[in-house]
């Protein structure tokens, strides 16, 4: 969904939680927070998670809405 976007096609086996889960577990079982992402954007994602939502181990979740 993410190369998609920028319309790039990409074969992808991971389905991600657009807000994470981390930050709203309401989220968790809601298919409009799901979306097929390949690994590369995946890990990108990841990332920037951890800065904007301080998920992940070792961070603080931060006070923020979510995007």
């Amino acid at each position: 969904a993410y190369c998609k976007a920028q319309g790039i096609i990409t074969p992808a086996k991971t389905v991600d939680h657009i807000v994470p889960i981390e930050f709203d577990e309401a989220l968790k079982a809601n298919v409009d927070n799901l979306a097929v992402i390949c690994s590369k954007c995946h890990r990108l994602k990841t990332d920037w998670e951890q800065v904007t939502y301080g998920t992940g181990q070792g961070n603080e979740l931060q006070s923020v809405t979510p995007i």
